[in-house]
Order: C-alpha cells, then structure tokens, then sequence
C-alpha cells in the first residue's frame, strides 16, 4: 500500500533528524509531536525541528487514516 510507504518514509525521516527514539506508535508520535512543538514555542527555529514538524504531523495522519 503506498501509504505504509509514505508513513515509513516519514519515520525514518524522523530517526535520521535525531527526533524519533522509540517505535512509531500512536502514543510516541504525539509525545514526539508535542516535544517538538514545545521546542518550537521556546523560541528554537532550527530547521532540523521544522523539518521534524512537518514529517511528524504528516505520519500522524497517514497513521490515522491506515487504521481505517
């Protein structure tokens, strides 16, 4: 399926940009999400985080929308 793909794309994104450490379950994807946003909201615009951002909330969703 081409989304499995995408999604697998998007986490290894997110392993090589030093943000993901713990499997791409539901529970520490958000807890990656929210990390990242607090980073951002500091005040850091590294665009390692931003990058981070975008891959993130994008595998959220493509998770979301496999599990229907």
């Amino acid at each position: 399926m081409q989304l499995n793909s995408i999604f697998l794309k998007k986490i290894e994104e997110l392993k090589n940009r030093k943000l993901l450490f713990m499997p791409p379950t539901k529970k520490f994807l958000l807890e990656t999400q929210h990390r990242i946003m607090k980073t951002i909201t500091s005040g850091n615009k590294n665009f390692n985080i931003l990058a981070g951002a975008s891959a993130c909330a994008t595998a959220i969703k493509i998770q979301h929308a496999l599990e229907y």
